[in-house]
C-alpha cells in the first residue's frame, strides 16, 4: 500500500463533507516556494461509490510548469491535460490520488489552477485549508438570489456572490443550489444540472471574487404556475443562506409611510412619504415594498397596503 504524507490524511477527512453529486473533489496546496521556484500538489478525492479508472483532467495555468509527477501530461497554450497512470490510474471510492507540479511563480505566490474539467465535467479547485496563501473563506461571502421578472412560462433572475472582506475569494469557487423551476441558461459561469440540483463554477472574469467586489450571475428558466427561488445554498461545500438582494446594499434608516387617501366602491388612491433623517444625500433610489395588510372597518376591503408601513414593508436604496 502506498504511503503518503499526513496532510493528505487530513484532506481525506476534509473531503467527506463535499456535496453528494460531485464526482470528485479537487484540492490544491503549495508545498514550497524558493527564489521563484515552487512545488505544489493537486489532490483528487473520489466522492462516488464506484472506482474511477482511466480518468483525465484538464486545467489552465499561465505560469511555467517544469514537470508534473505521477501522471501522464501534456500542455497546449497554457492548458494542461493530465491522465492517471500506475498507482494514480484508479481512484477507489473515498480514496485520494495526487500529482505534483514544479514550476516558476511569476508573482509572490503560485497561481491556483482554474478552468478545471474532470472526465469532461466541470470541476472546482479548492485551496487546501492549511495552505500558506491567505484568502477569504466561503463562510465570509454574502450570497443572494432572487427572481427579477416572469410571465406565464418563463422567468429571469440573478445570483450574486459578494466579497465584503479585504482578501481575495480564490478561483475556482463552486456554488450549489436547488430549485424545481428549471433553469435553462446562466451567463458568465460553467454550470450543470442533476434533477433539481445545480452546480455552478466561476470561469474567466467570474472565476474569483476580489476584495470588496462581487460577481453577478443572470439566469433564465421555465416554470409552471410561478417561479420558485433557489434554496439549498452551498458555497465550496459550506452551507450558506440565499439572502434577498437588499443584503447587497446598506439600507439607510429611513422613515417610510403610506397614507391612504380616498377609497370608493371601485378605486382607491394614496401616497408614500419617505423621510431621510441622515445628513447624506440619497440619489437613484428605488423603493421596494411588500403587501402590508390590515383590517379597517369599512364596508369594502381596501387595497393590500396599510396606513403606516415601516418594518414589514421591505425597501432598498440603490
Amino acid at each position: 500500500m502506498r504511503r503518503f504524507p499526513a496532510f493528505f490524511l487530513l484532506l481525506l477527512l476534509f473531503a467527506v463533507a463535499a456535496p453528494a453529486w460531485s464526482q470528485v473533489r479537487v484540492v490544491y496546496t503549495v508545498e514550497t516556494v524558493n527564489e521563484g521556484q515552487y512545488t505544489s500538489h493537486v489532490m483528487i478525492t473520489n466522492m462516488t461509490s464506484s472506482p474511477i479508472s482511466g480518468w483525465e483532467m484538464s486545467f489552465r495555468l499561465d505560469q511555467h510548469i517544469t514537470d508534473i509527477e505521477h501522471v501522464a501530461w501534456s500542455e497546449f497554450q497554457n492548458v494542461f491535460t493530465v491522465q492517471g497512470q500506475g498507482w494514480t490510474n484508479t481512484i477507489e471510492p473515498g480514496d485520494v490520488v495526487w500529482f505534483t507540479l514544479t514550476g516558476t511563480a511569476y508573482g509572490e505566490e503560485p497561481e491556483i489552477p482554474r478552468s478545471c474539467f474532470f472526465d469532461g465535467a466541470s470541476c472546482s479547485v479548492e485551496l487546501h485549508p492549511d495552505a500558506d496563501i491567505e484568502v477569504a473563506s466561503a463562510s465570509d461571502m454574502i450570497v443572494t438570489a432572487w427572481v427579477e421578472d416572469y410571465d406565464f412560462t418563463t422567468y429571469t433572475g440573478y445570483i450574486a456572490i459578494q466579497n465584503p472582506t479585504d482578501l481575495v475569494f480564490p478561483a475556482t469557487w463552486e456554488l450549489q443550489l436547488s430549485t424545481p423551476s428549471q433553469i435553462m441558461e446562466m451567463d458568465g459561469v460553467l454550470w450543470r444540472r442533476s434533477g433539481n440540483n445545480y452546480a455552478i463554477n466561476g470561469t474567466a472574469h467570474t472565476d474569483r471574487v476580489d476584495a470588496h467586489d462581487f460577481v453577478l450571475i443572470p439566469f433564465r428558466g421555465v416554470h409552471s404556475g410561478a417561479p420558485i427561488e433557489p434554496v439549498g445554498c452551498r458555497l465550496n461545500g459550506i452551507a450558506c443562506t440565499f439572502l434577498p438582494p437588499d443584503a447587497l446594499v446598506e439600507i439607510p434608516d429611513l422613515s417610510v409611510f403610506f397614507k391612504l387617501g380616498e377609497v370608493t366602491e371601485d378605486e382607491w388612491e394614496g401616497y408614500f412619504r419617505i423621510g431621510n433623517p441622515t445628513k447624506t444625500i440619497l440619489s437613484s433610489w428605488v423603493l421596494r415594498f411588500s403587501q402590508c395588510v390590515t383590517d379597517i372597518e369599512r364596508k369594502h376591503a381596501i387595497p393590500p397596503l396599510r396606513r403606516q408601513c415601516t418594518q414589514t414593508c421591505h425597501y432598498k436604496i440603490l
